[in-house]
């Protein structure tokens, strides 16, 4: 769904990713995080299993999914 909306949005546009659910923290294995810790979203796929999407990768996906000068708002609900 980030691809697909990212393809459409054109410089100046807002992207907006709303998400409210769980949220969760894991080992960072990249060392880009002070706290050795890397955020997590707790998600569901489609075949019912739970999965965390870090927030490194997040933020791959929506920076490959947008073109240069695409706004992005992020509203994240989790606990």
């Amino acid at each position: 769904a980030i691809k697909e909306v990212g393809r459409q949005c054109k410089a100046g546009d807002w992207f907006i990713f709303a998400y409210s659910g769980h949220g969760g923290d894991t080992e960072d294995l990249n060392g880009d995080e002070e706290s050795g810790r890397d955020q997590t979203l707790c998600l569901r796929t489609r075949e019912g299993k739970d999965e965390d999407l870090i927030d490194d990768d997040l933020a791959d996906q929506i920076n490959g999914a947008l073109a240069p000068g695409v706004n992005v708002l992020m509203l994240c609900d989790a606990c």
